[in-house]
């Protein structure tokens, strides 16, 4: 592996925030909505950094097309383990990404 992929790789290791048990991309910035974030990085780094949290932190993740068009990207990561949170939807929109995390609704009777 080369060193600056290596580097890379370090670096997402070193996780920022989290919400909901999620992790957020260091720098990621929160909105003015709960659960709302703008990331620090560009739309397909983003994505790198889930990807390789969900591969080398347990899975537990089916990733969904959401939309792919000349101005609008977005991707959702459904989680397939009791956690939290249900889903991950990232997308950008005017070269700007942002990151929400959809909570799990309480389960009836609870």
């Amino acid at each position: 592996m080369g060193t600056l992929a290596t580097l890379l790789l370090l670096g997402w290791s070193l996780l920022g925030d989290t919400y909901l048990e999620v992790p957020l991309p260091p720098g990621a910035q929160p909105l003015a909505e709960q659960g709302r974030y703008a990331s620090s990085r560009n739309f397909d780094e983003t994505l790198d950094f889930y990807k390789y949290h969900f591969k080398y932190h347990g899975g537990g993740v089916r990733w969904r097309n959401v939309v792919n068009l000349p101005h609008i990207r977005a991707k959702h990561v459904q989680s397939l383990k009791p956690t939290p949170w249900q889903g991950i939807n990232i997308y950008e929109y005017n070269g700007r990404v942002r990151i929400f995390v959809v909570p799990r609704s309480p389960e009836p009777g609870s």
